[in-house]
Parts: structure tokens; C-alpha cells; sequence
């Protein structure tokens, strides 16, 4: 108490102007319309100014709760496309035995690399996830890579940028077949390989999964061809692919089960071994 009184003696002329002051100027804004409404509109602009900064940091903030439902929401999606159904009978609309052949899982990129010859993602799934070696792992724009190695929380996926990839592609409604694989240069561009030079390919082109490995199901999108040459050989065409995601904002991936990849290793390996 007698450390607040010494305070006040110490400083009683400056509280005495405050006081003052704010007495006049709530005389002033009573007995003037002019002023009140002129305060009232500024006091409503710094007000409003101030509820848009904190809805604005507090959005900012929630941004990675959004992400996490909007991924939930693409498995969802992703899961319950007829796509991903393995059909025993020709007749779809009347066939009951059909199996979900492809299963779809949410997953975090926590580190990765885009401008070494041999890049690498780190993912936030393990083997207790039921993540597994060469699955593959897609974004909301494409085809990312295929997983490598897996621990128990977290795996390691081979993107397309990186010199040891090779993915399974074709021309969008062209039945012609050849491999994505990357050079070590630009990390926004891949090479489409195995392509003779009679097929008719341009600029624009939608490049996507062949569906003829046991990792991706047909259709998924790669990138654009960006220019097409005729290669040095003569056999084959030069063509270099834009890929669709951009690895340096990519942030949430997919990670691609195929229910049925151990029956169809199992027969093709006893094909190999007859």
C-alpha cells in the first residue's frame, strides 16, 4: 500500500493530466456530433482491422487441421473410385464378385531432398501403418514415387527425380507404352523413353501410369509432354515430360496398397522360373 501512495505522490501531475484529458474528451465527444461520429467510424475501422488480424492468424494457425479432414476426405474418394476394383466378371453392373483391389493411405512428408542426383521424401507412416516396400505414393496433382524402405512410424520413398527411377507410363489415348526416368537435372522435368519414332506425339500430351506394374493403377497422371524430338538413334523419340507436382510445395501424399500384388508376383515368378 505505501509503495502504491509513493507511486502516485511520484507521479501525480502526469495522472492528473490523464485524468483531465479523458474527461475532455468525453465532453467532447458528448456535446459535439461532428466528432462522436467521427470517432465512432475510426474506432469501428481499428476495430475491424483488429478482428481481421486475429481471424487471420487463428486461419492460419487451423490450416493444418484443414489439411489433415481435406486428406482424409481425397482417401475417402480416392478409396470408393470403380477404378480400384478388380472385377471377376465382364459384366460390371451385375457382377457381385468384385474385390477393392486398390487401397488408398494419408501420409505427411517430414523431410526430403530436390537437388541431389539420388532425392529421397521421407514419409510419416511406417510398417506399423501397414505401409510396405514399393507401394506407391501419389499427390493431389500426380505421381510422386515409390516407397523404399519402411521402419515403424516413418518410410522413405524414391521420387521420380531421382536418377535410379523408372516408372511404367503410357501416351493418354494412344496405346503406346515406355518408361518415366530422370537425368539428374531439372527436378520439374523427367524423360518419357521407349517410344518409337512413328508414334504421333506433341506438345500437350497427358502422360500416366500404364497400369502394367503391380505398384500403380492405370491412369494416374505423370505430367505433359513439353517438347518431342527425334532421338539420336532413329528408333526412338526424345520426349520430355513436365511433371505434375511440384516437389518443392508438396507437403501430403497417398500411399497406394494393391491387394493383389502378392497373387499376380506369385504366378509370374513361377512363369520366370518355368
Amino acid at each position: 500500500m505505501r509503495n502504491l501512495l509513493n507511486l502516485i505522490i511520484r507521479y501525480h501531475f502526469t495522472l492528473l493530466y490523464l485524468i483531465l484529458f479523458i474527461i475532455s474528451f468525453m465532453m467532447l465527444l458528448n456535446f459535439n456530433e461532428y466528432q462522436r461520429t467521427s470517432w465512432i467510424k475510426s474506432s469501428s475501422y481499428v476495430t475491424g482491422n483488429v478482428y481481421e488480424a486475429f481471424f487471420n492468424v487463428r486461419k492460419y494457425f487451423s490450416l493444418k487441421h484443414e489439411n489433415e479432414l481435406l486428406a482424409r476426405e481425397n482417401r475417402i474418394l480416392m478409396n470408393r473410385l470403380i477404378s480400384n476394383q478388380y472385377v471377376c466378371d465382364a459384366n460390371f453392373k451385375k457382377s457381385k464378385s468384385s474385390l477393392i483391389q486398390f487401397k488408398y493411405m494419408d501420409a505427411v512428408i517430414v523431410n526430403k531432398t530436390v537437388t541431389r542426383q539420388k532425392n529421397f521424401l521421407t514419409i510419416n507412416k511406417g510398417y506399423l501403418s501397414g505401409i510396405k516396400p514399393e507401394m506407391g505414393v501419389i499427390a493431389p496433382d500426380g505421381v510422386i514415387g515409390i516407397v523404399k524402405d519402411v521402419s515403424k512410424h516413418f518410410s522413405t520413398v524414391i521420387p521420380i527425380i531421382n536418377i535410379n527411377s523408372h516408372i511404367s507410363a503410357r501416351i493418354r489415348k494412344k496405346n503406346f507404352f515406355g518408361t518415366i526416368s530422370w537425368d539428374g537435372g531439372d527436378y520439374k522435368t523427367a524423360s518419357l523413353n521407349e517410344i518409337p519414332f512413328h508414334v504421333p506425339v506433341k506438345t500437350g500430351d497427358i502422360i500416366e501410369t500404364s497400369g502394367l506394374s503391380t505398384i500403380f493403377p492405370a491412369g494416374l497422371v505423370i505430367g505433359i509432354v513439353e517438347s518431342v524430338s527425334r532421338g539420336t538413334d532413329d528408333y526412338f523419340l526424345e520426349i520430355k515430360v513436365r511433371l505434375s507436382p511440384d516437389y518443392l510445395k508438396v507437403t501430403s501424399v497417398m500411399i497406394i496398397e494393391n491387394r493383389l500384388k502378392e497373387e499376380q508376383t506369385k504366378l509370374e515368378e513361377k512363369s520366370d522360373n518355368g
